[in-house]
């Protein structure tokens, strides 16, 4: 199997289906980490759209590794994000999806160290006295 067909393996596997405040149909297949992650963001009551997001940041780091995202290293949320700059994702959409990875891995898998190490990407001010 390709590299590219890993990678669409994994995304196809984490985004099966729209998240919902119902868990699924037994004949809808979805990942437990999928799961865990649409239960913890109904917990908070996250619009529809912000799970939207969520899901699609996660599945987008998710195809970067070619695994799991829970089993990722500082170093590979580093290098994901190295790619997204070097491919042109504007500041505001890197900040969202630092949001996502942040929650990601500090709610649904319970890895609050992440906390500390993960930065978003700062806006400049573009007035002269800021």
């Amino acid at each position: 199997m390709s590299a590219i067909q890993v990678g669409l393996s994994i995304l196809a596997s984490f985004n099966r289906e729209e998240p919902t405040d119902e868990r699924p149909q037994s004949h809808h297949a979805i990942s437990p980490l999928r799961q865990r992650l649409i239960d913890d963001m109904n917990m908070r009551r996250f619009s529809r759209e912000t799970q939207r997001n969520y899901i699609r940041d996660v599945g987008r780091f998710a195809t970067f590794l070619r695994r799991s995202p829970d089993t990722a290293t500082a170093e590979d949320v580093r290098r994901f994000q190295i790619e997204q700059r070097d491919a042109g994702v504007p500041t505001p959409t890197m900040n969202s999806i630092v949001s996502a990875l942040r929650f990601f891995f500090t709610h649904t898998i319970d890895r609050p160290d992440w906390r500390a190490r993960r930065s978003g990407w700062r806006i400049r001010a573009t007035c002269p006295w800021c």
